[in-house]
């Protein structure tokens, strides 16, 4: 709802079909996949770290983008990757190479170092190059001890290296 008014087009993807719905009420086109060379920004916010194949994602993604397209990609460090099917959570598939930035290492990697691991080890050599970045707060739900938890989320502006358009 934020970024939309900022361009003419919106579309999303979405494999929940409860989100699907929700989406598509709120006048978003929803896609099964992007379509290849045809957005100038791709936003993925806070799903990485809950995909079965995220460099699978992170390589769709470039391909989504036009020439001189970005990606607006946010994540929760220190890692801590899930991915949830309805009640049930699994590691993901895929595993990055994200040691020593696992928020379960003891002592806990702090968010520098874990943002550090993961330009490194992920988005370097994925392929992009990042054009700007901030931390943010990140507040989700909470559990039986807390009503909600403040994570530290990484935002990242990104362009395919090569690309300075």
């Amino acid at each position: 709802d934020v970024l939309a008014p900022l361009f003419s087009n919106t579309s999303a993807t979405e494999v929940s079909w409860s989100m699907r719905w929700r989406l598509r009420m709120k006048g978003y086109d929803v896609v099964s996949e992007g379509a290849k060379g045809a957005y100038d920004v791709v936003s993925c916010l806070n799903v990485i770290d809950r995909c079965d194949h995220p460099l699978r994602l992170l390589e769709s993604m470039r391909e989504m983008l036009k020439p001189g397209g970005r990606i607006l990609l946010a994540v929760v460090l220190p890692w801590s990757p899930i991915v949830e099917q309805g009640r049930k959570k699994f590691p993901p598939k895929d595993r990055l190479p994200m040691d020593g930035a696992f928020s379960s290492e003891k002592p806990t990697p702090t968010f520098e170092r874990a943002a550090q691991i993961f330009l490194s080890r992920v988005i370097q050599p994925a392929g992009f190059v990042v054009e700007r970045w901030t931390r943010l707060p990140y507040l989700c739900d909470g559990g039986p001890r807390y009503e909600y938890y403040k994570l530290d989320d990484l935002v990242l502006l990104l362009r395919p290296k090569g690309v300075y358009v």
